[in-house]
């Protein structure tokens, strides 16, 4: 499952709880998920790795 999200910032609480890739449309730095309150992203029983970074296990 995967998605581009468009350029901008979201005013939302984001839960992952299945594998997913999301990518900016417009490339790093331009999507900003800023909640209004609470936790911005929640990553459950996920791996996070990138090509040349480190891995983050939940």
């Amino acid at each position: 499952m995967g998605g581009v999200v468009a350029a901008g910032e979201y005013a939302e609480n984001l839960v992952l709880d299945k594998a997913v890739t999301i990518n900016a449309a417009d490339g790093p730095g331009t999507v900003r998920i800023t909640p209004p309150s609470g936790v911005a992203i929640t990553v459950a029983g996920l791996c996070i790795a990138s090509g040349d970074g480190p891995r983050v296990t939940s």
